[in-house]
């Protein structure tokens, strides 16, 4: 973060523009409120004067994300800090309908576009069962991922081998079955959070210099 300080010789003038500073830290806070979609990663962000609400967004689902209350006291003008388990500070872009979304600890920011309507799948409660949890979750890396060709994982051959088995499993091994289809995939930013059944699971990356790791090397020989 980049730290502005005020120079002595314009001190004096801080008591003139201090009131049209703080309005205008105002209008930017009042005019990020409303309906916003990001650039890729399938979101919709609901912010309203308290805070802000995530929906991760399919092309069949509309479920309800992470969310952050609105800090008091932003660091920055024109820059709103919103704090959950994250801290995110949401900052103005070229235009009224432009915002870029930054998480703390991130490299790069999120772009986000102004939206006059929530999707039409906003309206539909999800299907919870086994079938539909995997269906979404199927679809949400058919949507977002963009590494299959890298990883040599052809992510429809994968619904028709475990679409099957996920129609009647119990949690525990719907869980199992969503751990199989993206494990090949070896990526430490890939992880299944289960809190009902207090599983988890991280994806990884074994050392390709671990001679003994036969498993992983057969694997990159595919």
């Amino acid at each position: 973060m980049t730290v502005f300080k005020l120079r002595s010789s314009i001190a004096v003038l801080l008591c003139v523009f201090l009131p049209v500073s703080l309005a205008g830290a105002r209008d930017s806070t009042a005019s990020d409120e409303g309906l916003w979609l990001s650039d890729g990663y399938g979101l919709l962000i609901e912010i309203s004067k308290d805070g802000m609400q995530a929906f991760e967004l399919t092309s069949i689902s509309c479920i309800p994300g992470w969310n952050a209350k609105r800090a008091q006291n932003p660091s920055g003008v024109g820059e709103s800090v919103f704090v959950g388990n994250d801290t995110f500070r949401l900052s103005d872009g070229p235009s009224r309908d432009v915002k870029r979304l930054h998480l703390e600890g991130v490299a790069s920011d999120m772009i986000l576009h102004r939206a006059s309507a929530r999707p039409a799948t906003c309206s539909q409660k999800p299907d919870n069962s086994a079938l539909g949890n995997y269906a979404i979750f199927w679809q949400t890396f058919a949507e977002q991922y963009a590494f299959f060709d890298l990883r040599h994982v052809d992510w429809q051959s994968v619904d028709r081998k475990f679409r099957p088995q996920a129609a009647l499993a119990n949690p525990d091994k719907l869980f199992g079955i969503l751990q199989q289809m993206v494990e090949p995939l070896q990526d430490a930013h890939v992880g299944i959070y289960a809190n009902d059944i207090k599983k988890d699971f991280d994806g990884w990356r074994k050392d390709p210099n671990h001679l003994e790791d036969e498993g992983w090397k057969k694997a990159q020989d595919v």
